[in-house]
């Protein structure tokens, strides 16, 4: 398993997978917003499981899906989420 350290897989990684989580970093309270878990080197995981890891944010769509909608609460100050790719026998790749 490889953790992704490089936002955009630039660092030309030579052997494994690389995963990452697109969309906006910078969100308005009270909005939803859209992210897309995408793979490099590698092909898409039949299940991705979203997680919320920090943050007055929850999963209102996508759950299982490459793309989940994420309603960011009217609190939200700072958070995390986090989508961990599975090809059906193990963990592929995490963008944690």
């Amino acid at each position: 398993m490889y953790y992704d350290q490089d936002g955009n897989c630039e660092d030309k990684i030579p052997q494994g997978t690389c995963c990452d989580v697109d969309g906006r970093i910078l969100v308005e309270p009270g909005k939803s917003y859209n992210y897309t878990y995408k793979v490099y080197k590698s092909q898409t995981p039949k299940k991705i499981n979203w997680t919320v890891v920090t943050g007055d944010i929850e999963i209102i769509n996508g759950q299982g899906t490459n793309e989940a909608t994420f309603r960011f609460g009217k609190n939200f100050t700072t958070g995390k989420i986090s989508g961990m790719g599975n090809n059906g026998q193990s963990n592929d790749c995490c963008d944690c």
